[in-house]
């Protein structure tokens, strides 16, 4: 091959050879220069993935432009198919030579791979990973400049299909740990292999030996190399610990990249000697600059300067007009640049003494000067910029927001009065006070005064509750309830269009905060306009821009359409004021206008839960809202999501995280607050729950966190200060319909059973609605049978039961219908037959629901009824029953593929108990589930009849008082008639163990609770009253 000619190039001698090719110096004779040829090595030329892989280095290597990596002036090919690379000569040796020679000193060491990881620096911004760093691949020139050779298996971050995955291209030695298993690499592989090459130019030798390529991969994978420190005594400060970054095994652990090695090397080497050399290198290989690459570089400066600039204003928060000013100023450099580069050119051909007589710009204007003016307008700017926000943020004169002038502070309330509407469409005002409210509720600064509080407001100044809120009322309600501002607004006609006023009003004088107006060219652009409003008052009272630019559009949020805005906002009014059937009318009809109104389906979600609706309404409106959540503000985004979690998936773990969520970017926030603390109460953490509410309260006065209150106090055992709470509700909602119900639970559970009956009766006068007549009904069912009057109970419950059917959803068959209602007769004959021991209309009952199942085809899955069936029928001792029950439960989950749930897992070991299996078993995979579901009492009467069957009378007894003792406010649902029958096996319990006064105190717990019961009853009253009498008489004998 030498002294042949190849093209242009005369070969003159070979330089050396490779595994990815063989090297020639030559003569370019076109442009007689000396150059290097790289040529594939013959036997590998027929190879396409090799020829793929040579001519990857050189588009590689070719699109790299720095000083510090092998210049490419051509690729071509022989006339017999061999690819050669024609690349810049150096005179020079390789690192690998050097380190054979002669021992590398320590600055010189710190240069050359300060060198190696600039030049590595410019291939990675580029995208381009070299993956075979090594000393081999590192040319010194004579003046000491580095140059990184050979991108042969360097991997374009666009085309990495040429190196296969698993292959270990590379040096074994200096292969990153990722590297050498054979899986991806990116820039921080490269990052290790300038580790340990300046580790062994360090100490001589390199960090991780082996006698074959496997066991240096292993030391490499596996191993720490020997202390650079031990190896080369007298290193400066720090310069081991950067060499242990680089060799790090993890790459999240090594140095971040290879600029940033550079830039930790600097301190150990003469960076001025570096950079001289670097500079004369670039300056020479260059031409003059061109007025069109001048303007280039500009047009790429001020395009990363804008980048930059409106990155900064969104993720800091800067004003508005900071990007256009800086637009402005960079369409100002463009005539100056021109300018500036004219005058270059134009003294470029005076002479001295042509250029000493020019005066004025064109004398002192250069193209460096008008870059450095540049740079000066833009720090100016950014001066400009921090001092604006600094005088905001201090709150200083006529830059000051009401939130840094002090007018305000952080999570104020504020109360919005409807807006003033004074165009000739009666709802528009409602209907863009209800989207402002939407808009403004978003903020992170400051509170809204929510509905309920408002109307408990008005109720307290005995103003109706539906009365229009003008501004004079809003300001009398601030000056009640402390509140320091309020909003207010009017919409007016002009033509076509409209325009909307909006006004921060001081609720201590009256006194004008800020004003805004905002136009709107047509109906459909109102609510744009609005959005434009609320975000420029959410900026003046002091919101974070972040905050206000984060939030979505207020159209992509709600609805395009104003029509079913409007009955949503109507919906929201009405159904604070107790009208939810109404409201929901109002929303179905919002809904046909925008089906996709995701904020409507959420509500009507809500409405369905609180007025017991059939579940499958509520999913149903939940899971549409979920689905159309990106379509909500951020807030009603999560409690639709919360919501679905809730009544759809039951997930009670991530129904907690969502509402936790929303608390911590607002944590006044009351939806969050109250559902929260509902979740805790579910799960028995009424401790944690009770501050909840206690905070909701003192935002707004909600019937709901009253309620949900009474609950976690009453629960907690507290049944006096729970009544000293329900009197605070009757303070805040006079006549509340459920106030009654609560009064009732606390003296059920204080076993003032009359007191009971008269405040559940008092429900019924409060009811306005269907449903709370309905749960007048319920309750009374309920009070009814606890206390053994089973006849009377049957007539509420069968009137409850027609509520019910009247309101399930119409199939075209009557399946829901008919088995919700047999459901409930099978749960009502279960409780009978517990107390009375007579099973035959529960068996009845059941048949009745077989049959009815055989004649639509089975059971429909979804009703799972099995495990409860089994439950009741484990209950009353029909363990044959129960068994075929009990496959069915777990037939029905193989069919499914569901995993056995915690409820139907307790039945099976219940059932199993009383079937002659393990019974310590049993108890304690009832107990964990019990503990998993944080209900004190669940379980705990079936736990005390499995003691008793186990022999254990003291665990048996302490179940038992749970059941019956654990204070509740839902006590009235829970008995079921059980706590008598309770009461009775306490007694009778305390009496084999000889405690007798325990024993007397739970007989007449039970004759007291069952005094008024039916005829079927009597005979266990009389026994109780029997044992009471023997008992007595054995304490007076004893005594005596």
């Amino acid at each position: 091959m030498v002294g042949s000619t190849i093209a242009q190039y005369e070969i003159l001698e070979q330089l050396g050879s490779g595994g990815m090719g063989v090297v020639y110096k030559a003569r370019d004779t076109r442009l007689d220069r000396v150059v290097a040829l790289k040529f594939l090595p013959p036997q590998l030329s027929q190879d396409q993935t090799t020829k793929e892989r040579f001519t990857q280095e050189a588009r590689a290597a070719s699109s790299l432009d720095d000083p510090h990596i092998c210049t490419i002036h051509d690729i071509a090919e022989t006339d017999d198919g061999q690819l050669f690379i024609v690349m810049a000569y150096y005179d020079g040796n390789t690192l690998k030579y050097l380190v054979d020679e002669r021992q590398i000193d320590t600055e010189e060491a710190c240069s050359i791979a300060r060198q190696m990881a600039k030049g590595l620096a410019a291939a990675h911004e580029a995208g381009i990973v070299h993956r075979d760093v090594k000393p081999a691949n590192i040319m010194v020139t004579s003046r000491g400049l580095v140059k990184i050779l050979d991108f042969g298996v360097a991997k374009l971050g666009e085309s990495s299909d040429l190196t296969r995955e698993g292959s270990t291209l590379g040096t074994a030695a200096y292969m990153s740990p990722e590297q050498a298993q054979g899986e991806p690499v990116d820039h921080r592989s490269d990052v290790w292999s300038v580790g340990v090459v300046l580790y062994e130019l360090l100490a001589g030798s390199r960090p991780f030996g082996g006698g074959y390529d496997a066991a240096v991969a292993y030391s490499i994978v596996n191993e720490d190399p020997p202390d650079l420190e031990t190896q080369r005594p007298g290193l400066p400060d720090g310069l081991a610990d950067i060499v242990k970054k680089c060799l790090q095994k993890s790459s999240g652990d090594r140095m971040a990249s290879a600029s940033a090695l550079a830039d930790a090397l600097a301190a150990f080497t003469d960076a001025s000697a570096v950079n001289t050399v670097e500079q004369s290198v670039y300056v020479a290989s260059q031409s003059a600059p061109t007025a069109q690459r001048t303007l280039i570089l500009f047009g790429l400066v001020a395009a990363v300067f804008l980048a930059i600039l409106y990155g900064a204003m969104l993720a800091l928060g800067l004003p508005d007009w900071v990007f256009p000013a800086g637009v402005l100023l960079m369409l100002i450099g463009v005539p100056i640049v021109i300018y500036s580069l004219s005058l270059d050119r134009k003294r470029a051909k005076l002479d001295s003494g042509e250029r000493a007589k020019l005066k004025g710009l064109k004398a002192w204007l250069t193209t460096r000067k008008a870059f450095a003016g540049g740079v000066l307008a833009v720090s100016g700017l950014l001066v400009l910029v921090l001092s604006f926000v600094g005088l905001k943020a201090a709150g200083v004169g006529p830059f000051a927001t009401l939130i840094s002038g002090g007018t305000l502070s952080a999570q104020d309330l504020l109360i919005v009065a409807d807006f003033d509407n004074r165009t000739n469409d009666a709802a528009l005002g409602k209907t863009v006070t209800e989207a402002f409210k939407i808009d403004l509720s978003q903020s992170t600064a400051v509170r809204l005064m929510d509905r309920s509080a408002i109307q408990s407001a008005l109720q307290r100044m005995q103003v109706n509750a539906d009365t229009v809120l003008d501004a004079s009322l809003a300001m009398a309600i601030a000056e009640r309830e402390g509140v320091k501002a309020i909003v207010e607004g009017d919409v007016n006609s002009a033509g076509a269009s409209f325009i909307l006023n909006a006004r921060v009003l001081s609720a201590l004088d009256g006194s004008r905060l800020a004003a805004f107006r905002k136009t709107a060219k047509d109906d459909t652009d109102i609510v744009d306009a609005i959005d434009r409003l609320s975000a420029e008052l959410r900026e003046e009272i002091g919101e974070s821009l972040v905050d206000i630019r984060g939030n979505d559009p207020l159209e992509q949020v709600t609805t395009t359409s104003v029509k079913a805005l409007r009955l949503h906002t109507e919906a929201e009014n009405i159904s604070g004021l107790g009208q939810e059937t109404e409201a929901i009318e109002l929303l179905k009809e919002a809904i046909k206008e925008d089906s996709l109104f995701a904020m409507a389906y959420r509500k009507l979600a809500v409405l369905y839960g609180n007025t017991n609706a059939p579940n499958q309404l509520r999913d149903e409106a939940a899971t549409k809202a979920y689905e159309l959540r990106e379509r909500m503000p951020w807030r009603e985004r999560m409690l639709a999501e919360a919501n679905y979690l809730n009544s759809v998936e039951d997930d009670d773990e991530a129904v907690i995280r969502t509402y936790e969520e929303i608390l911590r970017r607002y944590p006044y926030d009351v939806a969050a607050l109250n559902n929260l603390a509902l979740e805790y109460n579910i799960s028995g953490r009424y401790v944690e729950a009770e501050p909840l509410l206690r905070k909701a309260l003192e935002v707004s006065e909600g019937t709901v966190f009253h309620a949900n209150l009474f609950r976690s106090v009453a629960s907690q055992g507290r049944l006096d200060e729970a009544l000293v709470e329900l009197d605070d509700f009757e303070v805040s909602t006079p006549g509340y319909y459920q106030i009654p119900s609560m009064r009732a639970t606390v003296f059920y559970a204080k076993r003032d059973f009359e007191s009971a009956h008269s405040w559940v009766d008092s429900i019924e006068t409060r009811a306005k609605q269907p449903f709370q007549l309905a749960n007048f009904l319920d309750q009374k069912d309920n009070l009814l049978f606890a206390l053994g009057r089973l006849n009377e109970a049957d007539i509420y419950r069968q009137q409850y039961d027609t509520y019910r059917l009247d309101r399930q959803i119409r199939d075209d068959d009557d399946l829901p219908r008919e088995v919700d209602s047999l459901f409930r007769q099978i749960d009502r004959e279960h409780e009978k037959a517990l107390i009375t021991g007579d099973t035959r209309e529960f068996e009845k009952r059941l048949q009745e629901l077989m049959n009815l199942a055989e004649r639509f085809g089975g059971i429909p899955d979804d009703r799972d009824p099995y495990g409860g069936i089994a439950r009741r029928l484990t209950s009353l001792g029909l363990i044959e029953e129960a068994t075929e029950w009990v496959g069915l439960m777990k037939g029905h989950h193989e069919r499914t593929g569901e995993e056995l749930p915690t409820f139907d897992t307790l039945v099976a070991a219940y059932h199993d108990a009383l079937s002659g299996g393990d019974i310590n078993d049993a108890v304690e995979v009832i107990n964990k589930g019990v503990a998993e579901w944080g209900c004190d009492r669940c379980w705990r009467w079936e736990l005390g009849q499995l003691h008793e069957r186990a022999n254990d009378a003291d665990a048996a007894i302490d179940a038992y008082q749970v059941f019956v003792d654990t204070p509740s406010p839902s006590a009235i649902w829970a008995d079921e008639g059980l706590f008598a029958l309770t009461e009775f096996r306490l007694g009778a319990l305390f009496e084999e163990k000889g405690e007798l006064d325990l024993a007397i105190t739970y007989y007449t717990r039970m004759t007291e609770r069952w005094k008024d019961a039916d005829a079927v009853l009597q005979p266990q009253v009389s026994e109780a009253k029997r044992r009471i009498e023997a008992l007595l008489d054995r304490k007076a004998r004893e005594q005596s």
